[in-house]
C-alpha cells in the first residue's frame, strides 16, 4: 500500500504492527508485473496450512494517470488465475465510529449459526466469520 496508508495501518494497529508484512506499493506498484512475482515470493516464505498468510493490495491511489489505471485493471483479473481458488469483493469503511467489512462471493452460506461458533482449534484453516 502507498506509504500514507501504511502509515496509518502501523498506527491503528499499534503493538500487534510488527506481525503484519508490507510493501510500498507506490514503488512496486509502478510495474504492476512486478506484483505477482513479489506475493509468490512472500506465500513461499510465510505460507503454513495451519496460518496460511492474508492479504490485501492497495494499488489505487490519487494522482494515477490513466495508463495506469488501464494497466491495474487488467492486472485485477490475474491473481486468482496466479494463485487458483475464486474470486470475491471485500468492502472496507468506518461507520460511527465502527469498523465494516462486507465480502461478497459465488458461495452459499447455508448454516444459521455461522459466525455465532467460535472456530475448532484442531481444524486448520478454519477461521470463523
Amino acid at each position: 500500500m502507498p506509504r500514507e496508508r501504511r502509515r496509518q495501518l502501523r498506527h491503528a494497529l499499534g503493538e500487534q504492527a510488527d506481525q503484519v508484512d508490507s510493501v510500498d506499493m507506490e514503488a512496486l506498484g509502478r510495474n504492476p508485473p512486478r506484483i505477482i512475482p513479489t506475493w509468490r515470493a512472500f506465500l513461499t516464505v510465510r505460507y503454513t496450512r495451519a496460518h496460511p498468510p492474508r492479504g490485501v493490495g492497495d494499488p489505487i491511489w490519487p494522482g494515477r494517470s490513466p495508463a495506469e489505471m488501464d494497466e491495474w485493471a487488467r492486472h485485477e483479473a490475474l491473481p486468482h488465475r496466479a494463485f487458483g481458488g475464486g474470486t470475491g469483493r471485500l468492502r472496507l469503511w468506518t461507520e460511527s465510529g465502527a469498523a465494516v467489512c462486507e465480502v461478497r462471493d459465488r458461495g452459499h452460506i447455508h448454516d444459521p449459526l455461522v459466525g455465532r461458533r467460535v472456530p475448532e482449534p484442531d481444524r486448520p484453516g478454519e477461521r470463523g466469520l
